[in-house]
């Protein structure tokens, strides 16, 4: 039965990239920022959504008190699936995430993933990476928007957590902004390189904010994130 429903949510899932990706992208050059935001959260709520109901997934969300509630910040999640590039959007809206610059290279869904201004990044050069997080992180932090940085930076099966690199530290500590440190179990839910989905929880914790200071660096409040998120059991 879990296959079948597997397979109902990878049919919708390829169904509704394909019409999205079809449809908006062509026009998202007309539409003004606020709008391309919009419509990339859009997409992410739908596949959120859709996950739910297809796979049998319930989504249980700790700490939403946590979440600044005024300024932008940086969303510091552990990296174990694909559910979670969906939820972390659509919770922490208006957000974007830092990716592989090849993501955007994919049919539909790379297409689709363009109109919300991903920061793209490519990983075969990490000077040159970490450059164009620090520049399109700063520039999209000014303009209000929250910037979603996996510090792992690959993925981890579950409840692995792996060593958190101090970029996304880097980044609130220029912007003078926090880091909202979150942990989750995506990996559960979408093991990696399975077919097979499990129905079950969905859980998300979010830590409280870790703000710049003089007297915590950068790769303090890095570590501080990774600590907290390894105490956490989900």
């Amino acid at each position: 039965m879990q296959k079948l429903r597997s397979g109902l949510f990878l049919f919708g899932l390829g169904v509704w990239t394909v019409l999205y990706g079809v449809i908006i992208p062509p026009l998202s050059p007309l539409l003004p920022k606020k709008l391309r935001y919009w419509f990339s959260n859009l997409w992410v709520r739908v596949m959120t959504r859709w996950l739910c109901i297809s796979v049998g997934v319930k989504i249980e969300i700790e700490g939403l008190d946590n979440i600044p509630k005024s300024g932008p910040f940086v969303v510091v999640p552990n990296h174990q699936s694909t559910p979670e590039t969906f939820l972390m959007q659509k919770l922490f809206y208006p957000a974007v995430p830092a990716l592989k610059r090849e993501l955007l290279r994919v049919p539909f869904f790379g297409w689709a993933a363009q109109v919300g201004y991903p920061i793209a990044i490519d990983r075969a050069k990490p000077k040159q990476a970490l450059e164009q997080v620090r520049t399109k992180g700063l520039s999209r932090l000014s303009d209000g928007i929250n910037v979603i940085i996996y510090p792992e930076g690959t993925r981890n099966d579950y409840p692995t957590i792996g060593k958190y690199a101090r970029g996304a530290a880097a980044l609130a500590e220029q912007g003078n902004v926090p880091i909202l440190p979150v942990v989750h179990n995506s990996g559960y839910i979408w093991p990696q390189k399975r077919f097979e989905k499990r129905s079950g929880v969905f859980k998300v914790v979010i830590g409280e904010p870790i703000y710049p200071n003089q007297d915590l660096t950068a790769t303090q409040m890095i570590q501080k994130a990774a600590e907290w998120a390894k105490s956490v059991e989900v």
